[in-house]
C-alpha cells in the first residue's frame, strides 16, 4: 500500500510539472511579438574536491578526492506578458579511494518557473523543481543538519496568484508542496511531505515603506505515522532606506499542538558598486532530512560579496543555526562557512576555488556528538549565453 501511495504521489507531481511546461509553451506561442527575448545558456564545470569527512561521522573520519564533471543547460523566455525559465544539470563523480561511490548521475537538478501577467492587476505564476542526490544533507538548506549517505530526492511545486486591488494595495495567495523521499541502505525509506498555504496583504504606505499582514498554515507529514500542523499570523514592515539599502521585518505567533511560539524574519541588504552585503535572521520551523518531525530553528546568516575588479569576485557566506525538537531528541548547533574566489579569464571561461566548512555540535536522536566537515574545491567553468530578440540594456 505504501509503495502504491508513493507511486501515486510521484505521478501527481510529474503530471503537474509537465502541465506547467505545456502551459508555458501555449502562452509563449500565443503572445509572441517582436519584443520577445529567448536566452539559452549551456555550461560545463570540471571540479576537483578534497573532502575530509566523506561519511559525516563523529569519529574515524574518511578522506577522499572527488573528480566531478557537471554539464548544465538553462533557458529563459521573456515577453511583455510572460517570463519563463527552465534548467537542468547533473554531476558525474569519480572517487579516488572509494570507486564503489562512483556515479554518472550522483546529483540531478531540474526546474521550471513562469510568470504570466494576465492584466494590469493580475499576475499568475508557479515554480516547480526536482533534485536528486546521494548526499541528502544538501537538501537541508535551512537546518544545515548532517545526514548519512543515501539516495534522496525532492519534488517541489509552488503556484501563486497576486492581485493589485489599487496602486497601493495588493493581495497574494500562494501554495507550496514539498516531497522528500530518502532511501537509506540499511534502514527503512523515509517519506516526508510539507504543505503550506499562505495569504498576504501588502499596502504601500509611502514610496519607501510597505506594511504586510500574513496568515500561513503548514502541515508536515512523515509517512503514515505522524503529522504536524501549525498556524502563523504575522505582521511586517518593508523599508527602503536608500536606493541601495532595504530592511524587512516580520514577526508573529505560531500555534502548533496547542502551544504558542514566536516566528520572526529580519533581513538587511545593501548593494554597492564593488560588492553586496546581506544579513538575515529567521526563527521558524521546517522539515529536515533524517528527522521524523518538524524542526524548530533559529538561523543567523551573513553574505558578503566583493568585486575588486580585473574579473575577480570574492563571496563569503557564514551561518549559525540552532535546531530544536525535544520530542525527537534534537538539540544541535551548526556553524557553516563558505568561501569562494572566482576569476574570469575570458568572455566564457572562469576559474574558481572554494572552501566549505561545517561543524555540528549537540544532540541528534538523543545521542550527543560533534561532526566536523570541510571540503576544498578547485573548478573550471565554461559557459556561453546565446540570445535572440532585443538585447538587454547595458549599464555604462
Amino acid at each position: 500500500m505504501g509503495a502504491r501511495l508513493d507511486h501515486i504521489a510521484t505521478g501527481w507531481l510529474r503530471r503537474r510539472v509537465v502541465a506547467s511546461h505545456v502551459l508555458v509553451g501555449m502562452i509563449a506561442s500565443s503572445s509572441a511579438s517582436a519584443e520577445d527575448r529567448l536566452s539559452v545558456k549551456p555550461s560545463l564545470t570540471v571540479e576537483e574536491v578534497r573532502d575530509d569527512n566523506l561519511f559525516l561521522t563523529t569519529s574515524t573520519r574518511v578522506t577522499d578526492s572527488i573528480f566531478r564533471v557537471s554539464p548544465s543547460l538553462e533557458a529563459t523566455f521573456r515577453s511583455p506578458r510572460v517570463e519563463a525559465g527552465w534548467r537542468y544539470s547533473f554531476d558525474a563523480e569519480r572517487y579516488m579511494n572509494h570507486p564503489e561511490l562512483n556515479a554518472n548521475a550522483a546529483r540531478q537538478t531540474a526546474g521550471t518557473t513562469w510568470r504570466f501577467v494576465a492584466s494590469e492587476r493580475l499576475t499568475i505564476g508557479t515554480d516547480a523543481s526536482y533534485f536528486r542526490t546521494h548526499t541528502p544533507q544538501e537538501l537541508n538548506l535551512t537546518t544545515a543538519l548532517a545526514s548519512a549517505r543515501a539516495n534522496a530526492e525532492r519534488w517541489e511545486l509552488a503556484p501563486s496568484v497576486t492581485y493589485k486591488m489599487s496602486p497601493q494595495n495588493q493581495a497574494t495567495v500562494a501554495y507550496s508542496y514539498t516531497r522528500d523521499f530518502t532511501r537509506y541502505p540499511l534502514a527503512t525509506a523515509v517519506l516526508s511531505e510539507t504543505d503550506s498555504g499562505r495569504f498576504a496583504f501588502k499596502r504601500q504606505v509611502t514610496a519607501a515603506d510597505a506594511a504586510i499582514v500574513e496568515y500561513q498554515a503548514r502541515r508536515f507529514t512523515f509517512g503514515s505515522d505522524r503529522s504536524d500542523l501549525s498556524h502563523v499570523v504575522s505582521a511586517g514592515w518593508e523599508r527602503r532606506i536608500s536606493s541601495r539599502t532595504d530592511v524587512t521585518l516580520q514577526v508573529g505567533p505560531r500555534m502548533a499542538a496547542g502551544r504558542f511560539a514566536p516566528e520572526a524574519a529580519l533581513s538587511l541588504k545593501q548593494r554597492r558598486d564593488r560588492g553586496d552585503i546581506a544579513v538575515e535572521y529567521a526563527r521558524s520551523e521546517s522539515a529536515s532530512i533524517g528527522q521524523t518531525g518538524a524542526v524548530g530553528y533559529q538561523r543567523l546568516a551573513l553574505d558578503l560579496a566583493a568585486r575588486p575588479g580585473n574579473g575577480f569576485e570574492v563571496r563569503v557566506t557564514d551561518a549559525v543555526v540552532r535546531n530544536l525538537s525535544p520530542v525527537d531528541g534534537l538539540d544541535a548547533l551548526v556553524y557553516a562557512v563558505d568561501i569562494n574566489v572566482t576569476k574570469s579569464i575570458g568572455p566564457w571561461l572562469a576559474i574558481s576555488s572554494g572552501f566549505h566548512g561545517v561543524v555540528q555540535k549537540g544532540t541528534v536522536a538523543f545521542v550527543d556528538g560533534t561532526i566536523p566537515h570541510s571540503a576544498i574545491m578547485l573548478r573550471l567553468v565554461a559557459a556561453r549565453q546565446l540570445t535572440t530578440g532585443p538585447q538587454p540594456d547595458r549599464q555604462p
